[in-house]
């Protein structure tokens, strides 16, 4: 079961210490090697040592890493769905299952309230961008005003037209590409 599985683990990960710590008064006595030749020698086995320790230090911390990993989408899983599923819900009985309903009742009900913030969000932000569309408009018949007063050529008048209708296409692209990342989400959630 995942009692020993855990056991197995905590084993795993006390002998990487152990490990090290071995490695480590390798090293010190390597160092304390009297003779030159003889230290040398000792502390390039103890660099060994280090490198082959902390080759299987990071092993193990990666198969620590997997198991913890694999460990807490389980109990995601088990705290999504309750431990069991349904079948364990229809063994308790009908206040379970009520009971079991009612919690998704609340669940949906926080999801949809949820919704509802972000399509307020949405339309406040619409309404922003509409303001800001007007402002705009009114900053444009401004400056073409003044562009006009101060004899700049049509030319450059146009460019900045033309410029401003690419990037009114922009902005509608933009809008429509976040739409549809925010169907398909929806859509893939749902499904």
């Amino acid at each position: 079961g995942s009692g020993s599985a855990i056991a197995l683990q905590q084993r795993l990960g006390s002998l990487a210490n152990e490990l090290a710590a071995a490695v480590q008064t390798a090293r010190q006595q390597a160092d304390q090697v009297s003779d030159a030749k003889e230290r040398r020698n000792a502390q390039r086995k103890a660099d060994g040592l280090e490198s082959d320790a902390a080759t299987i230090q990071a092993a193990v911390e990666k198969q620590l890493g997997q198991f913890f990993k694999a460990q807490r989408q389980q109990e995601d899983r088990e705290r999504l769905f309750g431990k069991g599923g349904d079948s364990a819900a229809r063994k308790r009985g009908p206040d379970d299952a009520a009971q079991s309903l009612a919690r998704e009742h609340d669940g949906l009900t926080k999801a949809r309230d949820e919704l509802n913030k972000v399509l307020e969000q949405g339309n406040s932000i619409l309404g922003n961008i509409l303001d800001q569309n007007k402002t705009l408009k009114n900053v444009k018949k401004r400056v073409l005003d003044a562009v006009n007063s101060l004899g700049i050529s049509k030319s450059l008048v146009g460019v900045i037209d033309r410029r401003s209708k690419e990037d009114k296409w922009l902005v509608y692209g933009g809008m429509t590409l976040t739409l549809l990342i925010l169907v398909s989400l929806w859509w893939l959630k749902r499904g």
